[in-house]
């Protein structure tokens, strides 16, 4: 199980798919190998008939041993990974049965409910977990994952504040409580609790969230310093350049950025993270030809999914630079090559770049391939998003409507799911749907714990999510707020023509017509693409009428045009 285990982790499918043959070769009755080959196709990566092998492999494992909880546990993980949450959640009740208050399957269970957006019951199930083990700081997790999306955070604050004094020696709870406290906005509560945690421990995780406690309390310099503790964790970089920005030091973000890349002379040697952060850095300054010259080195690195990423990212990054044509022929180059959910990646990016030169019907066709595949892929609900959009500028209102069903309103991918729910409530807005202000203020509950760190310590997404606070709250008729929202966000991200692009939207959407038509003007002069769903965009609608919009839309027109020609 080791071998198997190194291989599939490494990414290398082959290898860990001969390991199983050769066990099963061996003795075809062993129940493992069946589980292993049967997680192996279900991970997405190993062949196009993945899905039919993973569901032959676990029947057969459930043959050998019907009765085993683990086995049941391991079919409902397999049926999960197979976006078959309803089989899922069957056979991890018959795994209940088998072992009545396994904590373990409890937590599985909790985090299922939770995609699936049915958080009451993720709630009761998370309640079990956290009775059966109530030191166990991932119970609580999950639970106040729940608890928060039925608005119910302060019953989850104080059952945690009750754990932290039962369980005071362990400092996971400490700093889950300090999440907790960021979320309600209590950052001053949240800096002290981690104080508790790295006084009974100081590692990276404690490190990270007492930055970010700091950042949100407005304690710059101790939050950087915070991040800088934690160097040897590649996410606090991530963290520390947020921060940097935020402040306009950008200077001193190239020399952070420089001293962090490794080997000069790239290749192999290259620190694939430094390349992830400079690349994205620089490109959120428009700095599109610094940001190529950090890909290319990696096209030849020895992690080949990560250098195949690299490529795809070097696309998108030609889009952005008006060099659709190149983009083209890399996302060409690199189709072969890639494994299958790679492949809907590619398609997503051909989408937004038929959907600029104006073919929404081309466009259509690869967001709908870019759609198939494995349910589990973390690259389908992107792409589902972005059909609703196409459909929803194609005049298929009710496709659009359609093709946003799926992405779950418990999507545990945060950067999409609030987005999408934003949209839902556009759409069904305009239907005249008593449940547009639903998704608004659930895309509203998402995006706010985005904003202040919540969730998780790996990225910060908070300009994104800071506008689509901005863009909910305005909806909602909370216009201070909304405001407030995306001033925070420009500052964030002083350069991105999609931030300037919200800014738009958000002053549109509360009556500032001035506002929002010198944010337009400002994100086509950054050179927003997105030409084709500002002419439909309900957000802008308030300014079809003026002339100063015909103006700035004929001027994107033109450019759009000399970029295609």
């Amino acid at each position: 199980m080791l071998y198997w285990y190194v291989a599939w982790w490494l990414g290398d499918y082959g290898a860990a798919l001969k390991v199983i043959d050769n066990a099963l070769a061996r003795n075809p009755d062993r129940v493992w190998p069946h589980l292993l080959l049967a997680n192996t196709y279900a991970s997405g990566m190993a062949t196009t008939s993945q899905p039919e092998k993973a569901v032959e492999a676990v029947q057969r494992a459930l043959e050998l041993r019907p009765n085993s909880g683990r086995v049941l546990k391991w079919a409902a993980n397999v049926y999960e990974e197979l976006g078959e949450p309803d089989k899922a959640l069957d056979y991890y009740n018959q795994a209940l049965d088998v072992n009545p208050g396994s904590g373990d399957i409890l937590i599985r269970m909790a985090k299922l409910l939770l995609r699936e957006g049915q958080y009451q019951r993720a709630s009761e199930i998370s309640y079990k977990a956290v009775q059966e083990l109530p030191g166990i700081y991932w119970c609580y997790a999950w639970l106040g994952e729940s608890l928060a999306y039925l608005g119910r955070s302060e019953e989850y604050l104080d059952l945690l504040q009750k754990a932290t004094t039962q369980y005071g020696d362990d400092p996971a709870l400490w700093v889950e409580l300090s999440m907790g406290q960021c979320e309600a906005g209590r950052y001053d509560q949240a800096v002290s609790s981690c104080r508790r945690a790295l006084e009974a421990k100081r590692y990276d995780t404690a490190l990270i969230r007492f930055g970010i406690s700091l950042w949100l309390a407005g304690d710059y310099e101790e939050a950087l310093e915070s991040f800088r503790e934690a160097a040897d964790n590649d996410y606090s970089n991530l963290w520390r350049i947020a921060i940097l920005k935020y402040l306009g030091r950008f200077e001193e973000i190239d020399r952070f950025l420089d001293s962090l890349k490794g080997n000069p002379d790239g290749g192999e040697s290259l620190n694939p993270f430094w390349v992830s952060w400079a690349s994205n850095y620089k490109e959120s300054m428009r700095r599109y030809a610094q940001a190529l010259a950090v890909l290319e080195p990696s096209r030849g690195h020895k992690e080949e999914i990560w250098s195949q990423e690299n490529v795809i990212e070097m696309a998108a990054l030609y889009r952005l630079k008006g060099d659709l044509a190149e983009a083209k022929q890399i996302l060409r180059d690199a189709g072969p090559s890639l494994p299958i959910d790679y492949d809907q990646w590619v398609e997503r990016e051909l989408a937004a770049i038929a959907a600029i030169e104006g073919d929404l019907k081309r466009a259509g066709e690869h967001a709908t391939k870019a759609c198939e595949g494995s349910s589990g892929s973390p690259f389908i609900p992107r792409s589902q998003a972005l059909l609703a959009r196409l459909q929803f500028a194609s005049g298929q209102r009710e496709e659009a409507l359609a093709s946003l069903t799926p992405i779950k309103r418990g999507w545990y991918i945060f950067s999409v799911f609030y987005p999408s729910l934003y949209q839902r409530g556009q759409f069904e807005e305009l239907a005249g749907s008593s449940e547009a202000d639903d998704y608004f203020r659930e895309a509203l509950t998402a995006a706010t714990r985005a904003a202040r760190g919540g969730t998780h310590v790996s990225r910060p997404y908070w300009g994104r999510a800071r506008c689509y606070c901005a863009l909910t709250s305005a909806h909602l008729g909370d216009t201070e707020r909304a405001r407030t929202d995306i001033e925070y966000a420009l500052r964030l991200e002083p350069e991105r023509a999609d931030i300037a692009y919200y800014a738009a939207c958000v002053y549109s959407l509360i009556g500032d017509a001035e506002e929002a038509l010198d944010w337009l003007a400002t994100s086509v002069e950054r050179g927003h693409q997105e030409l084709w769903w500002a002419r439909v965009d309900p957000d802008l609608e308030s300014l079809r009428e003026l002339p100063r919009f015909q103006e700035i839309m004929n001027d994107w027109d033109r450019r759009l045009h000399a970029m295609i020609d």
